[in-house]
């Protein structure tokens, strides 16, 4: 029961006492490896908690209940977004694939692998774009207005 009124206030947005909620179902089943992870991503999901302070913590954390639960789709998701946050996307891609292999469908986790793929989409077709801007530059290495197909007007109207 305190457990559910946990997850209640954490998709509320009242971190503070979900977090606590979740605290008290620790001490009651500390059994249950779910509960650590929901309090981690509870106190991590806090828009006024620092995420570098609790990154590191909440990554421990989560990877400790999937070695005990390996199956937990949500605890996968939630690494994902913790590596996100630190700018890892290498690391999240992989969770982000195992959360939406281990549950079918999982929403969340399949948008944020299409955010993945087009990024590293639009990343690379500006990788491949920029040798052909490279190709029609001067000698000053600055694309005439003729070569871009346009004098001033059409310069202002890109911006």
């Amino acid at each position: 029961q305190i457990f559910k009124q946990g997850e209640a206030l954490l998709k509320k947005g009242d971190y503070a006492r979900a977090v606590d909620s979740l605290s008290e179902a620790m001490k009651a089943n500390p059994q249950e490896p779910e509960y650590r992870a929901w309090w981690a991503w509870a106190r991590f999901e806090n828009p006024q908690a620092s995420k570098a302070d609790l990154a590191s913590d909440t990554l421990r954390i989560i990877e400790d209940v999937i070695k005990a639960k390996a199956t937990f789709a949500l605890g996968h998701y939630w690494l994902g977004q913790v590596w996100k946050s630190l700018n890892d996307p290498a690391h999240a891609e992989k969770a982000f694939r195992e959360a939406a292999s281990l549950q079918k469908p999982f929403i969340d986790a399949e948008r944020e692998l299409r955010l993945i793929e087009m990024r590293r989409a639009r990343a690379s077709s500006s990788r491949a774009s920029v040798p052909e801007e490279a190709k029609r530059s001067g000698p000053s290495g600055r694309t005439s207005s003729a070569t871009k197909g346009g004098g001033f007007l059409n310069r202002l109207l890109k911006r």
